[in-house]
């Protein structure tokens, strides 16, 4: 009876520390599990700010366009008016009664700032249709940037740190650029006249958009070989890259250097529109390889949480029968 005894105390003992440990491990792996939620959240709401922002940027072109002569846009304008305020609508939804609703000032600010303009853009000349467009487009740009740096994005370490910056902070701002270009563009084509200020804004533009592109290179060829889908993610930035380029010489060399526009408003803007497209696709790529590397690490974080709990049970219940023999 006495060594009965002693090895219950010895087993007493011994599962102490290993439902301490089990049970910190535990704690540390629910609160990363909840950490990875949020940053899915964030994933999700910041998708659909990118189609905000788009929606917005286009919008943006056509009214420029439009404002300068041509009336080819009139049905689609219209039509990306409703998609805005339905986008505004489901982002509202998202977060609401959730832990990014710390947002929803900003994004009510960007909701008035919308429904201030959009009732009276045809009554504003270019430049105040200009101005306020961006003013909006700005916010958005500064409502993702908040919600990817201020709900984890940047932490668990399941992901390039580096990237966050690329995916969710240069190359939305390259597509902001590319935005300011098909509205410049598209404007200058269809009232066949650049002024000198204008030339010097297009420049500073095409200055803009050759450096953001240089930028989010260089970051990418530091972190290539991190893994085969960053390597891929660098393949298609590759073709981005010449599809920015060849955009940027249709802008110089068939709208600014010609007396007269080789290409009209609507054909600039559809080939700017494609440009744009292919940047957001690599922003849906870099987002999908994150969302799922997020996804792969609550799969193992759960499995962590499941296996630290059964030995929290196994442990506590070894103690119980051990002080009960004891």
């Amino acid at each position: 009876m006495m060594i009965l005894s002693s090895l219950f105390e010895m087993m007493f003992i011994f599962m102490f520390p290993v439902l301490i440990t089990s049970t910190l491990v535990w704690r540390v792996a629910i609160a990363k599990k909840n950490r990875l939620i949020i940053q899915q959240e964030s994933l999700s709401v910041n998708s659909t700010l990118k189609i905000l922002i788009n929606n917005l940027q286009q919008h943006r072109g056509m009214l420029n366009a439009t404002l300068s002569g041509d009336d080819s846009f009139t049905e689609k304008i219209k039509q990306t008016q409703q998609l805005i305020n339905s986008t505004l609508s489901a982002l509202e939804r998202s977060l609401n009664n959730t832990v990014l609703s710390s947002n929803l000032a900003q994004l009510n600010s960007i909701q008035q700032g919308w429904k201030n303009l959009y009732p009276t853009v045809l009554s504003l000349s270019k430049q105040q249709s200009l101005k306020k467009h961006t003013v909006i487009v700005q916010s958005t740009l500064y409502l993702m940037a908040n919600i990817a740096e201020d709900n984890h994005l940047l932490e668990d370490n399941c992901y390039p740190i580096a990237l966050v910056d690329i995916i969710w902070h240069r190359i939305p701002n390259a597509a902001e650029v590319l935005g300011k270009m098909r509205a410049a563009g598209s404007g200058i084509a269809a009232t066949g006249t650049c002024g000198a200020i204008e030339q010097i804004k297009v420049a500073f533009l095409i200055k803009h958009i050759n450096d953001t592109i240089a930028i989010v290179e260089n970051g990418l060829n530091k972190l290539q070989n991190d893994s085969s889908d960053i390597n891929k993610l660098f393949s298609t930035y590759r073709l981005i890259q010449s599809d920015i380029r060849e955009l940027v010489d249709t802008l110089k060399y068939k709208i600014l250097e010609p007396d007269t526009p080789q290409v009209t408003a609507a054909e600039f803007f559809e080939r700017a529109t494609v440009c744009l497209g292919k940047v957001y696709g690599f922003f849906d790529q870099g987002e999908n390889m994150i969302s799922q590397q997020i996804s792969s690490t609550i799969s193992r974080t759960e499995t962590s949480i499941k296996l630290s709990f059964f030995m929290m049970i196994l442990s506590l219940s070894i103690m119980l029968i051990s002080s009960m023999v004891v």
